[in-house]
């Protein structure tokens, strides 16, 4: 897919920032992954605890986070 003038959000520019295009990417990315796994059923499990596993490395960093900015806040 090409954008004519694509707007990136962020300093990394990790993300389109244009909604348009990320709604038709989003829709081409559901349609392909809902076939693939149709016809490999037996990586669905591996994927799903892949993404819990990363969900819960997310979790656990954002509770570090805040607690050292609330012990921080405390000794400072």
């Amino acid at each position: 897919m090409k954008v004519p003038e694509p707007q990136f959000e962020g300093q990394t520019k990790g993300r389109l920032g244009n909604g348009y295009v990320r709604k038709e990417v989003a829709e081409v990315i559901e349609n392909y992954l809902r076939d693939y796994f149709k016809e490999n059923e037996d990586a669905v499990v591996p994927v799903i605890q892949k993404v819990l596993l990363s969900a819960k490395a997310r979790m656990a960093a954002k509770l570090a986070r805040e607690s050292v900015m609330r012990k921080s806040v405390l000794l400072g």
